[in-house]
C-alpha cells in the first residue's frame, strides 16, 4: 500500500483544454433603394447628431483643458498687456 500511495502521489495527470472564440458575422438587411424622404430623414437625423457630438466634444474640451488654457492665457497676455500700455504711453509721450 505505501508503494501504491507513492505512486499515486507521484503519478501527473495533464489535460488540454481548447477554446475558440469567433465573432459571428451577421449581415444587415437593406432595402434595395429608399425613398427621397426616408434619406432626407436619415440625413437630418445624421446631421443633428453630429451636431450635439460637435457641441458635446467642445463642451468635454473646456471643461477638461479650460482651466489650463486660462493659466496660460494670465501668464502670456498679462505681461503682454503691460508691455503694450507701456509702447502706447511712450509712443504718446514723443
Amino acid at each position: 500500500m505505501v508503494a501504491e500511495q507513492k505512486s499515486i502521489e507521484h503519478r501527473v495527470e495533464f489535460a488540454t483544454v481548447e477554446l475558440r472564440i469567433a465573432e459571428e458575422y451577421k449581415a444587415k438587411s437593406t432595402s434595395p433603394g429608399a425613398d427621397a424622404s426616408t434619406r432626407f430623414r436619415n440625413a437630418f437625423v445624421t446631421g443633428y447628431r453630429n451636431a450635439w457630438e460637435t457641441t458635446l466634444g467642445v463642451a468635454l474640451f473646456l471643461v477638461e483643458y479650460g482651466p489650463t488654457l486660462f493659466i496660460w492665457l494670465l501668464i502670456v497676455a498679462v505681461p503682454a498687456i503691460l508691455v503694450r500700455r507701456r509702447y502706447r504711453k511712450e509712443v504718446a509721450t514723443v
